[in-house]
């Protein structure tokens, strides 16, 4: 794909977040969204949960983890910064989520993405060590602190050091995160921080869908 120089970054934004159509482009971005959206029984246009969806499956999880690592490292609102890795990022810049269940999400994110496990291990950081249970439900929390942070020891795994997730939630957080995302980018409050600006926002995060003749 060819990148041009009178694309703008409000623009380049706007394609990504899919609030601009961007033919024959399609963002990586979208094209995960809908993926994660298909998998967790979501209307692949508007992340609308579908009455008999799969709303807590794991795979479809991963790819909402995906995306906010995604929007961590590629946007971030004006007016703010933040330090850490990227999925802290996109959710402090586009949640009200608290730190003590914005490293739980990291931790399960790593124990997904490393392994596909219920268990994080890091002796360094007790806000990221956790042993997971999972569920969807529609009305329960997103995240429920353990009553004791668990020491990572595999023999004293326990009701009361367990981390529960609700991966409903989850995907409805990363959606929310999107439609904040897309709200603050119409009103032009968003900057690409990636160092290769727009070019690299087009080139790493863009594809093109070439339709075959027959």
């Amino acid at each position: 794909m060819t990148t041009t120089q009178s694309v703008s970054q409000e623009v380049a934004i706007r394609w990504y977040l899919g609030i601009l159509p961007s033919p024959p482009r399609i963002s990586c971005f979208i094209a995960a969204i809908r993926d994660a959206r298909e998998s967790t029984g979501r209307v692949l246009d508007t992340g609308a949960k579908l009455p008999e969806g799969n709303h807590g499956c794991w795979l479809g999880a991963l790819g909402y983890m995906a995306l906010l690592d995604q929007v961590g490292s590629c946007l971030k609102p004006k007016d703010k910064s933040e330090n850490g890795n990227d999925i802290k990022k996109s959710l402090k810049y586009f949640s009200d989520l608290r730190d003590p269940e914005i490293e739980a999400i990291y931790a399960l994110r790593c124990a997904f993405a490393h392994n596909y496990s219920l268990v994080n291990v890091n002796i360094q950081r007790q806000d990221r060590q956790h042993v997971f249970t999972l569920h969807q439900r529609d009305m329960a929390p997103l995240v429920e602190l353990p009553r004791v942070p668990w020491s990572g020891a595999f023999d004293a795994v326990n009701a009361n050091n367990r981390t529960v997730v609700n991966l409903e939630a989850f995907g409805d957080l990363v959606e929310s995160v999107h439609t904040s995302a897309c709200e603050q980018a119409t009103q032009d409050n968003l900057e690409i921080t990636l160092a290769g600006g727009v070019d690299e926002l087009l080139v790493r995060y863009f594809f093109v869908i070439w339709q075959g003749t027959s």
